[in-house]
């Protein structure tokens, strides 16, 4: 009996060291070589932008604090001169609980304003887990997603827009396009194997989440895409019902999900499937310059491609697009390619906003307004513009979000030129 009883307390000793040895929050220490001595770091949520500011003292920094799971963060590191942007460096980590270190050496590190990014040149995390499978991640994705980059400087966005393009060169354009498509192929089989391979993992989570949340904003972050504004990869193809629930499948039966963030995925899979491409198009009211109301099924036509281009007077991107989308219309329109815009502006200022932008641009097709939070733009997650989706003549959705020379590629291949 003596010996059955102690035999209990021992395996009590060893559940309850084993309890108290699971850390609750987490601690890092960071001290990167070639750091000045003072400044400033930040541990911010890459969405939000919000977090944690510390002061850099004699070149370390500490952060500490509770997750429930591992947490994506963007480490960003500043000295007492910034700006200059170029000594503002910069990378990507999954935070979780435990006693962590960041080392380094501070010169050798990404400047956020410059994306020349291999996996080396990242901040390194040490003591997680998490962040361990984040940079095997990138060491895979790396090489496809820097190929894109280079492609996608070459386009040479910001000096020819693509309206100015010869003939010639916006066929170039389109090739180029066509290289950065085959890419972006490679790197969602890698996504896609990590996902099957490592499901229980928050990676797996956020690569599932960035995939279905129809919000550029979220694949960027995760592929360091954002950095420089790099455009590459245009748009998105949004998942079907099939491969969803695949995902979602993975991931709750690896039971290291709660109800809510299965329940959440669920709920923008429902969302996914009225958009990917086939599905029927989405019905909405619209208003029209003289203030009637329409919905846009009347102004759909049979036999026809219909581009809808959301867009608002406030917003420079987006009247910036206007001269290519009038060389669109000029080039497609007599081959049955139906443009219209949207605004998202506000119905209640119309006529000093919306109306007034109408007069100025002279847009010589459809004009309509739906606000951002209407039926039709909030169906087709418009939330962010410039935003283009396209509507076969079956009336099924083509592509939503597109973006850039993607729209180039999409009518070359149905028009043929």
């Amino acid at each position: 009996m003596k010996q059955k009883s102690s035999f209990i307390i021992l395996i009590l000793i060893v559940l309850f060291t084993s309890a108290c040895s699971k850390k609750t929050e987490y601690k890092i220490i960071g001290s990167l070589k070639g750091m000045a001595p003072n400044g400033r770091a930040l541990l911010l949520d890459p969405i939000i932008y919000k977090g944690d500011t510390v002061e850099i003292k004699n070149g370390q920094f500490t952060f500490s604090g509770k997750l429930d799971r591992p947490k994506l963060f963007r480490c960003m590191l500043a000295t007492p001169e910034n700006p200059p942007y170029e000594i503002l460096k910069s990378s990507l980590i999954y935070v979780e609980n435990g006693d962590l270190k960041i080392e380094g050496n501070f010169n050798s590190i990404e400047s956020y304003y410059n994306f020349t990014d291999t996996t080396s040149n990242r901040i390194k995390l040490i003591g997680s887990a998490s962040n361990d499978l984040y940079e095997k991640y990138l060491e895979q994705t790396r090489p496809y997603v820097n190929q894109a980059a280079a492609l996608s400087a070459s386009l040479a966005y910001d000096t020819i827009a693509s309206f100015e393009k010869t003939a010639e060169q916006l066929q170039q354009a389109i090739a180029i396009q066509k290289k950065m498509a085959a890419l972006q192929t490679k790197r969602d089989q890698i996504k896609e194997q990590f996902i099957k391979q490592y499901p229980s993992s928050q990676l797996a989570y956020d690569l599932v989440y960035a995939s279905m949340a129809m919000n550029k904003k979220y694949e960027e972050q995760i592929d360091e895409s954002i950095a420089k504004a790099a455009v590459y990869f245009e748009s998105m193809a949004i998942p079907n019902s099939e491969k969803t629930d695949e995902w979602i499948s993975l991931l709750n039966n690896s039971q290291q999900f709660t109800p809510e963030q299965i329940q959440q995925l669920k709920t923008m899979a429902i969302k996914c499937a009225r958009l990917f491409s086939g599905a029927p198009f989405l019905d909405g009211d619209m208003i029209t310059p003289k203030k009637d109301t329409v919905k846009l099924s009347s102004i759909l036509k049979d036999g026809e491609y219909t581009l809808i281009d959301f867009w608002a007077s406030w917003c420079g991107p987006c009247r910036d697009l206007l001269p290519h989308i009038k060389q669109l219309h000029q080039k497609y329109a007599d081959k049955g390619l139906n443009i219209i815009s949207v605004s998202c502006d506000d119905v209640k200022n119309m006529e000093k906003t919306w109306l007034k932008a109408l007069k100025e641009e002279n847009m010589p097709w459809p004009q309509f307004l739906a606000e951002f939070d209407s039926k039709l733009t909030s169906g087709y997650q418009i939330n962010s513009i410039p935003n283009i989706v396209l509507i076969d003549p079956e009336k099924r959705i083509v592509k939503t979000g597109i973006r850039g020379y993607d729209l180039d590629l999409i009518l070359h291949d149905i028009y043929g030129e």
